[in-house]
């Protein structure tokens, strides 16, 4: 028998079916690779994800790497108070700029070669590029991402076209106030691998 295609296995669950005739998604749903592709294209890639807590990221210097939808990603605290969100990679051949969890930095430099950026993104030393034609340091800087805090959580949005975070969680302050997420605090970060899709998240 020839596998389902995406399509199909979508298809098999119908959210739209009364309680007394629902039933759970397929097992596929939560163990098939294009199921989880799917998911970090049109969900994880288009929506506001959680990246960090507030108090990793106090004071200038402070950042905190993390993956969103298979895409590295940082956040630093800029010298100037700004808490700003970059892809993770060097403008030079794409290697992580910052390799650990979190720390805290006077600039972030690429290991590979060397490659030196501002707290706030911009490049500041390029070695062995003095010669190269049309290139200006200047020009420079990595991606910049949108980047919101909320309740002493931040939240990054990879697609600019993702809807502004208020807009999106309209009311959700009033539903959760009895958690008072703003007066937890970050104690520490533990990854654990499951067998199923959510592990590539």
């Amino acid at each position: 028998m020839a596998s389902s295609t995406v399509a199909e296995l979508v298809r098999r669950y119908d959210p739209s079916l009364p309680l007394e005739d629902a039933s759970t998604p397929p097992a596929a749903w939560y163990t098939d690779p294009r199921i989880a592709e799917l998911e970090r294209r049109t969900v994880f890639a288009r929506t506001w994800q959680f990246a960090a807590r507030l108090d990793q990221l106090g004071s200038p210097g402070h950042y905190v790497t993390c993956e969103i939808a298979g895409e590295p990603i940082l956040l630093v605290r800029g010298d100037d108070h700004v808490l700003r969100g970059f892809f993770n990679v060097c403008r030079h051949h794409a290697a992580a700029v910052m390799t650990e969890a979190q720390g805290c930095a006077k600039n972030l430099r690429c290991p590979y070669h060397g490659w030196t950026y501002t707290l706030e993104g911009q490049l500041r030393s390029a070695p062995e590029m003095q010669a190269a034609q049309d290139f200006r340091i200047e020009d420079v800087r990595l991606p910049p991402l949108r980047v919101h805090e909320w309740q002493g959580l931040v939240f990054m949005a990879l697609d600019e076209r993702v809807p502004p975070f208020e807009q999106v969680y309209a009311g959700i302050v009033e539903r959760i106030a009895p958690i008072d997420l703003a007066s937890m605090r970050y104690l520490r970060r533990d990854s654990y691998d499951i067998n199923c899709n959510w592990k590539v998240y």
